[in-house]
């Protein structure tokens, strides 16, 4: 974990100090984190779930658009942060995911700064652009090692993407992300899927147009 910190913060030379990500776009994350239920980290605020929690649904990004949901998970037991990617396109179809497994129990904000930055390095070297990145948390810079890891995130993005935005969104509507990064504590090397895994088939297909 130490390492993979290191080489992300190596390649970056913006000043943190300023840093922050917003609803919206790439330049002010709030102060908050959302984490994966079961494996929530003790000291982690929780959002407020609004009184509409079961009408809460995944939206498709609009025509020309896709949608990538990213999300990670934590396993004690096997001392795993699991990094799950997801990529729609504005039909709802699948596209491709992928799964990253770190050999590293971190803390929820650095695991959700991993999943983001791995998102934008990996459709970055496709060529992407027009993606809605979507999380379901909101996590703070105050953390050193964080701060890099979104300052390096800031860079992808403005040096990789010209129509783009960065949104959170809530846990029910990032289910597949959250399903691959569960699923991927279980692995040891990643993996990108260019079919729809059956772990997250239902989900694909209940929440098609």
């Amino acid at each position: 974990m130490l390492l993979e910190c290191w080489k992300i913060a190596n390649n970056c030379h913006v000043n943190t100090s300023s840093l922050h990500f917003t609803y919206g776009s790439i330049t002010n994350y709030d102060s908050h984190i959302t984490s994966c239920p079961g494996q929530r980290h003790q000291n982690a605020p929780v959002i407020a779930e609004s009184s509409v929690h079961n009408q809460v649904q995944w939206q498709s990004p609009s025509h020309g658009r896709v949608k990538c949901n990213v999300d990670a998970a934590f396993s004690d037991q096997r001392n795993i942060t699991g990094v799950g990617i997801c990529i729609r396109d504005d039909e709802g179809t699948f596209v491709l995911a992928k799964v990253i497994p770190i050999s590293s129990l971190c803390s929820i904000s650095m695991g959700e700064a991993l999943a983001l930055y791995h998102a934008l390095e990996w459709l970055s070297d496709m060529s992407f652009d027009h993606v809605d990145f979507c999380s379901n948390s909101k996590v703070t810079v105050d953390v050193t090692e964080t701060g890099y890891i979104l300052t390096a995130c800031r860079r992808l993005f403005t040096t990789h993407f010209t129509n783009s935005k960065v949104e959170f969104s809530r846990q029910q509507t990032n289910e597949v992300a959250h399903t691959l990064a569960g699923v991927v504590t279980l692995s040891v090397r990643p993996k990108i899927y260019y079919h729809v895994p059956r772990c997250i088939e239902h989900f694909i297909n209940s929440e098609m147009l």
